[in-house]
């Protein structure tokens, strides 16, 4: 059993919301993410929520998802949805080394990861995670306010991990922490803004990507290709289809977004944005300015950008 004095300084205002005997576990899935954040996870980092919670009450079934539904998840409970095939049979306990790889497989995983405060057992995967509001989405995005929600509602401790090496940490109703900072940012000059790599893995069921979302991928497929039956076009955008694929937080926009780009490999320069908050997207499209800028094409305001990229006929995805 941890004491105070094991639990990091910094943590033990998160640490006083959670039961004292799944600190023992907190610390190890804190430990897991941190390895995540430095070295990511077959080769590619593409951002990870882990859940340390009562696994019992969390997964508990409220009602049944429509079955006419593709995307709609098996199991419906008062934090979100899960499918049940994600919902692992035999779970390991991630205080082990085995429990440990188990759970390193999945972090690239699409949707949140949910382990059991008391025992440690790794139980499900590809955890949507509810949002209903009690917490704001200013500066950080719905999927932070996602995560802060659900650490307040079931009083869980959630580590959000982003694809650029941020651990941001949660527990209950207690001020979020952000453990550790941006790792991989570089100077605006020499910044590549590309979104997170899809690298196809091996596997059936859970271990595909975007399992269960085909109708949409094939959906947003056919408006790239023409074939769509629905595509809107921005007044005085020059004809420039834009496609906003929106949702709350959690639900896999950006998974989506990356998908299709991984598939139909155009454009092959990707201009990622965080536009989670009007500060973010202005202070990014500072810094792809500064790297047009550095390449010699005159950038000096938001204008001159959307003038180039009009004039380029380029394809642009947005998340909201």
């Amino acid at each position: 059993m941890t004491t105070a004095t094991d639990v990091p300084e910094r943590l033990r205002p998160l640490f006083s919301f959670i039961p004292s005997d799944w600190h023992v576990t907190a610390l190890r899935v804190l430990r897991i993410a941190e390895v995540y954040a430095e070295i990511g996870s077959g080769g590619s980092r593409q951002g990870t929520r882990l859940v340390v919670s009562n696994a019992i009450d969390f997964l508990s079934r409220i009602e049944e998802s429509d079955p006419q539904s593709e995307t709609a998840p098996d199991r419906m409970t008062m934090y979100g949805g899960v499918r049940e095939e994600n919902i692992k049979r035999f779970p390991t306990d991630v205080k082990t080394d085995r429990g440990w790889r188990e759970l390193q497989e999945r972090l690239n995983d699409d949707g949140a990861l949910i382990i059991d405060g008391p025992s440690g057992e790794f139980r499900a995967s590809g955890f949507r995670l509810g949002y209903e509001g009690a917490a704001s989405s200013v500066g950080g995005g719905l999927g932070t306010a996602a995560a802060e929600e659900c650490a307040r509602r079931a009083s869980a401790f959630v580590l959000q991990v982003s694809h650029d090496g941020a651990i941001k940490l949660f527990a209950g109703k207690a001020e979020p922490v952000l453990w550790r900072g941006d790792t991989t940012l570089q100077p605006p000059q020499i910044r590549r803004r590309y979104p997170p790599s899809l690298k196809p893995r091996a596997g059936q069921g859970g271990d595909d990507f975007c399992f269960g979302r085909g109708g949409a991928v094939e959906q947003l497929l056919g408006w790239v290709g023409g074939g769509g039956s629905v595509v809107t076009r921005e007044e005085g955008s020059g004809g420039v289809p834009f496609i906003l694929i929106s949702g709350i937080g959690g639900v896999g926009k950006t998974q989506l977004a990356c998908e299709l780009l991984h598939r139909c490999e155009v454009p092959l320069t990707k201009i990622w944005l965080e536009a989670s908050s009007r500060e973010n997207l202005e202070s990014e499209i500072k810094e792809v300015r500064d790297d047009f800028k550095a390449k010699g094409v005159l950038m000096d305001s938001s204008s001159h950008l959307r003038e180039w990229l009009e004039e380029k006929q380029g394809l642009n995805f947005g998340g909201r």
